[in-house]
């Protein structure tokens, strides 16, 4: 080989070297399934599971950091979390768990890059391509992939039954939550078996203790652990919810808590709403800031006298009131 050769060949090598990363992420289609922002435990799990259903080279992420009850669930049952996503690279494909919002999905991603999308909630959602959309009014969406694991024969492990198990008593509040339906319990009575849990009330009690955990916690780290941004009307409202055994266990942290929806209300929003639930009372105690009053307003509450006896769904039974509202 002569010398001209030779230095060709590594040039070559040494542009391939530097360009290797762009090259990847030219060449590569990385599929993610990802839940929504402040990811709460149905959206990890259903990622998890769901990439779990769809085989090799589907890879699981959350948009944010995992709250105590996923992290207990995860360590209980031996699973490693997904990949945190901070971006995607334009050819990359993503399908969307939990969420079909805007708002609540990475930042950055296109339409056209969404593929598929599994939810529980109200579709709000335009895209320019047809796309795959499983929805249905069950108690969570990991109950929607529990039922695709059922039909489609499939087995389901004990690891993935215990994580679908939690996930579907999560979001039901251990069927508490009127978005409970027959199909979450039917499933729930499957994955039981499967995952070698005996009791299914003193489990769901075991996962909201770990839910309930806010001593350590600082207001930003309360409210941000399940909110989501929503569009009632063109009025941009931020909802976080939290579930605790015992709802006084938020009063140490109120003034804390109610500085930083102030915080957060500067950011362009028309209200915030922050809804402590009591799952033992089954009810739940409304704070407002920005414009509080059509909140209070539209629940038939006041500042003074804010807990409303029944409510423990967001989905349900607080954005629908909110959209026809405001």
């Amino acid at each position: 080989m002569n010398f001209s050769v030779l230095k060709l060949y590594i040039d070559f090598i040494v542009l391939f070297v530097l360009n290797y990363s762009y090259l990847i992420n030219k060449f590569i289609v990385m599929n993610y399934i990802v839940g929504h922002k402040n990811p709460d435990t149905d959206s990890v799990i259903s990622a998890i599971a769901y990439a779990n259903f769809k085989g090799e080279g589907y890879i699981p992420a959350v948009l944010g950091e995992l709250n105590n009850e996923t992290k207990f669930v995860l360590n209980k049952f031996g699973v490693k979390a997904p990949i945190l996503l901070e971006s995607v690279s334009d050819g990359d494909r993503v399908i969307l768990v939990d969420h079909n919002e805007g708002s609540q999905t990475l930042d950055g991603v296109n339409d056209y890059q969404i593929i598929e999308i599994l939810d529980h909630h109200k579709v709000n959602i335009s895209f320019s391509n047809p796309i795959n959309i499983t929805t249905k009014p069950y108690g969570s969406t990991a109950s929607l992939i529990t039922e695709k694991f059922l039909e489609s024969k499939k087995p389901i492990s004990k690891e993935v039954a215990g994580l679908l198990l939690s996930a579907i008593l999560s979001d039901t509040v251990i069927f508490k939550s009127p978005t409970t339906t027959d199909k979450d319990k039917e499933f729930v009575a499957v994955l039981l078996e499967i995952a070698g849990v005996s009791d299914v009330v003193e489990y769901g009690m075991e996962l909201f203790k770990k839910k309930a955990e806010i001593s350590s916690k600082t207001a930003s780290e309360i409210i941000n652990g399940d909110f989501k941004e929503f569009d009632f009307n063109g009025k941009k409202v931020g909802i976080g919810q939290i579930e605790l055994i015992d709802a006084n266990d938020i009063n140490p942290k109120k003034e804390e808590i109610i500085n930083e929806m102030e915080k957060i209300n500067n950011n362009g929003y028309f209200a915030v709403l922050f809804i402590v639930t009591d799952i033992m009372k089954e009810g739940s105690y409304f704070f407002a800031v920005g414009n509080k009053e059509s909140i209070f307003k539209a629940f038939e509450i006041t500042e003074e006298n804010n807990y409303k006896q029944g409510v423990l769904s967001r989905k349900k039974q607080v954005v629908p009131v909110l959209q026809n509202s405001l």
